[in-house]
């Protein structure tokens, strides 16, 4: 079964595949990947973290949301989800980024786009 995230507007932008890893944008493209609770680009580049339901960003705020998420900022009516398209072949994973210290995850949506 797969995941949708929700930005700050409610909009669905991406989707956890079935295998619990890899995260796709609603177009097909593999977006990134979740490894324990870390959030990853495909080149490396470390984004943030998975954790109750949200994905936050390096300063801790929150980037996108799932439908049972639990605590961070105040979550918008969510949208339809569009029509997933075909999923294209998935990068080769990159040299992960050191991982900074975990911040405190706040209240506010972030500035950061997820890719």
């Amino acid at each position: 079964m797969s995941l949708t995230y929700y930005d700050r507007h409610g909009a669905a932008v991406a989707y956890l595949d079935d295998d619990s890893t890899h995260i796709y944008a609603f177009d097909g493209r593999p977006i990134g990947y979740i490894d324990g609770e870390h959030l990853w680009r495909f080149d490396g580049q470390f984004l943030g973290w998975n954790r109750s339901g949200w994905l936050w960003d390096r300063a801790g705020s929150a980037m996108l949301s799932t439908i049972g998420s639990q605590g961070g900022p105040m979550k918008p009516f969510n949208q339809f989800e569009p029509f997933k398209g075909f999923r294209q072949f998935l990068p080769f994973k990159g040299f992960k980024q050191f991982v900074p210290f975990r911040p405190s995850f706040t209240s506010t949506w972030s500035d950061e786009q997820f890719w």
